[in-house]
This record gives structure tokens, C-alpha cells and sequence, in this order.
């Protein structure tokens, strides 16, 4: 399985959502989000942790669930009790090919040593005319000037997708409230042809 750089995501679970701007931040995601996606849309939420922003876009009305390789994570979302959590790898989704209209990756790439697997994966699973949502240079947007590998560099994340079949969109953004300084997030959207 590929190894996330810097944290452990089971340590981290129970805290994090405190430490990561908590409900303002996840409310501004899903917000961003949820204009991006069909209504009322079935997404996966790849590395969706505690299941924190696919929580409020499932008020939104999206049927949403949650994949993530932390087991302490899946049980956090698990605990929330409002959407389906699966404890998986997001480079081995248990999911048949074409199957998801949508999947969401919030910030997920900024972490994972190399994307290309994560995006091979997701547009497997990913039906044609399917949305693809994610943050891209998440910490140029929260702690710029930072020296670390950019895995989630937009030029990169779309020179993946357009490898395996996702044309780009008009991208958007959204203030990370909650968050010091409350930084503005970048989103990448593609669609699956």
C-alpha cells in the first residue's frame, strides 16, 4: 500500500478534525464541492478520513461514501453515523470498474508519495461523464513558500488525468475557514469522457 508522507492517520484521527479547521473548513469544502458535482450524485470520497466533509454534502443531498486506508479514521466517520465508511486502499478500490459517478479527493494528494496510482485508480472506477473533484497545491495555499515535493501540483494532477482519459474543467476554490490565516484551496475538476 502507498505510504502517506509525514502523519500517522490513526494517531491523528481522533484530533483531527479539531486541529484542521473542524466543521467551518469541511462546511467550505462541501459547499465548493457540492456546486461542482450533478445533484443528488452517489460520490466516493477517497481518503475522506473522518468523513467529515462528506457528511455535509450529504446534507447536500449527495449519496457519499467514505474510502480511507486509517482504520482509526474509518471508525471516527463509522462513529459519526451519517455515511458509509469503507476501510480500503485508494490504489485497490473494492469497487467494479465504471461503477461511481463522482469521487472527491480532499486533500489527499498533497500527502501520498506519488499520485499516478491514486489517479489510475480513481478513473477506473470512475463512470463516463463522471466527475473528478480535488484539492491541488494544498500547501502552497496553506504554508506558502513551503521547500516539499508539490505531488499535488496541478500541472502534475492534470497531466495524470488527461493520461487516463479525464478531460479538465473550469477549476474553483474556497476559503478554509477555521484554519489560521484561513487559506484559499484550490480545486481541480475533470470529467471522465
Amino acid at each position: 500500500m502507498p505510504e502517506h508522507r509525514d502523519y500517522d492517520y490513526n494517531e491523528e484521527a481522533r484530533n483531527y478534525d479539531a486541529t484542521r479547521g473542524g466543521d467551518a473548513r469541511a462546511t467550505a469544502a462541501a459547499n465548493a464541492v457540492h456546486e461542482l458535482l450533478p445533484a443528488g450524485s452517489r460520490t466516493l470520497d477517497i481518503g475522506g478520513g473522518t468523513g467529515i466533509v462528506a457528511n455535509f454534502l450529504n446534507k447536500l443531498g449527495h449519496e457519499v461514501t467514505v474510502v480511507d486506508s486509517s482504520a482509526e479514521m474509518i471508525r471516527m466517520c463509522e462513529a459519526r453515523g451519517t455515511v458509509p465508511a469503507v476501510h480500503a486502499d485508494a490504489t485497490s478500490l473494492p469497487f467494479p470498474s465504471s461503477s461511481v459517478d463522482n469521487v472527491i479527493m480532499i486533500w489527499l494528494l498533497h500527502i501520498v508519495e506519488d499520485p499516478a496510482p491514486f489517479i489510475t485508480e480513481m478513473a477506473r472506477v470512475l463512470k463516463p461523464g463522471g466527475r473528478f473533484v480535488t484539492t491541488v497545491d494544498k500547501l502552497q495555499s496553506s504554508k506558502p513558500g513551503h521547500t516539499r515535493a508539490r505531488t499535488d501540483a496541478p500541472e502534475l494532477i492534470s497531466r495524470l488525468c488527461q493520461e487516463v482519459g479525464l478531460a479538465e474543467q473550469a477549476p474553483s476554490s474556497f476559503v478554509g475557514y477555521g484554519q489560521q490565516g484561513e487559506p484559499v484551496y484550490q480545486l481541480a475538476v475533470f470529467e471522465r469522457v
